[in-house]
């Protein structure tokens, strides 16, 4: 997880709250989503996880709220993917994910 300050060679990095990733020193460091829940919910486009990435899949999904964030990954463009715990995850195979950035812009939260 992230701290508001991260210690690398005697330098400070401040780092705002809704900072998702970073980059210091040439080290990646990434916010954990995972066991966060949906405080508000939002229609999420789904993406299923191929060997080659992510590829579209044809349903659209919905986090709802409580819903818990249970997986996390993040593609070569350091876009942020969770899935969540509902039915739709659950009983989807491969998993569902759907992109933070897209949750967030239809009004979605997380806690």
């Amino acid at each position: 997880m992230l701290d508001h300050l991260l210690f690398n060679r005697s330098k400070f990095y401040p780092i705002d709250d809704n900072t998702d990733l970073i980059t210091a020193d040439s080290q990646k460091f990434v916010k954990s989503y995972i066991g966060r829940k949906a405080t508000v919910g939002a229609p999420v486009d789904c993406y299923e996880t191929e060997s080659d990435g992510m590829e579209y899949w044809y349903q659209d999904g919905q986090v709802n709220v409580g819903d818990t964030v249970t997986n996390q990954v993040i593609d070569k463009n350091n876009e942020i993917w969770l899935s969540v715990d509902n039915k739709l995850f659950l009983d989807s195979h491969p998993r569902p994910f759907f992109n933070l950035s897209d949750f967030l812009k239809q009004g979605g939260r997380l806690s």
